[in-house]
């Protein structure tokens, strides 16, 4: 698992099939090369598969909050990490209803980056069509999100529900999704000046 680590620490993610390889290789490095196909699809699936049946779970309140916040214009992106949501062929965590809601998916294990690196904000940006200086990360890490955000160029909001002292401090720090809405408002009236 030294290689996972090794590619992890650099801010790099790899597909979910060299998860599998790299497991195998830990094992016995003469595992991998023995397995035919099928059984090689059928571990693939046992890696992935229990995302499927029990996704992370989400803020009760994401997927009202989304909706309005798309109501209000807002472009949104989302670019969850392997460890967020495995992903695969049939992209269980593309098909929720609030997925469905963002305008742009970038995950990690496809573009070859993770947070807190810039790459995997930018990719997003790109495809959402939207500077750095106009969009807001949201997240509730304050590595990955915070400053990995403000590296960026974008402004940031944690979502914390118990705050203590810290070192990177967000634009806005909330308790909750529900507080989102009023919090991207305020950011907006800061930015304006």
């Amino acid at each position: 698992m030294s290689t996972l680590h090794g590619v992890w620490q650099h801010h790099r993610d790899v597909a979910v099939d060299y998860h599998v390889e790299a497991i195998l290789a830990a094992l016995d490095p003469a595992i991998g090369p023995a397995l035919d196909s099928r059984v090689r699809t059928a571990l693939l699936e046992a890696y992935v598969g229990p995302f499927a049946i029990v996704p992370p779970a989400l803020d009760g309140a994401i997927h009202d909050v989304l909706k309005s916040l798309r109501a209000r214009g807002y472009a949104l992106g989302s670019f969850p990490c392997f460890a967020d949501a495995r992903t695969h062929a049939s992209r269980p965590s593309r098909s929720t209803r609030s997925a469905r809601l963002f305008r742009a998916t970038t995950f990690s294990d496809e573009a070859g980056w993770r947070k807190p690196a810039g790459a995997i904000f930018t990719m997003t940006l790109e495809r959402l069509a939207v500077y750095p200086a106009a969009a807001v990360h949201v997240g509730d890490d304050e590595l990955l999100d915070v400053v990995g955000g403000r590296q960026a160029g974008l402004g940031t909001v944690l979502v914390c529900e118990s705050p203590g002292p810290t070192a990177v401090r967000a634009d806005v720090t909330i308790a909750s999704l529900a507080e989102l809405p009023d919090a991207l408002e305020q950011l907006e009236r800061v930015r304006a000046g």
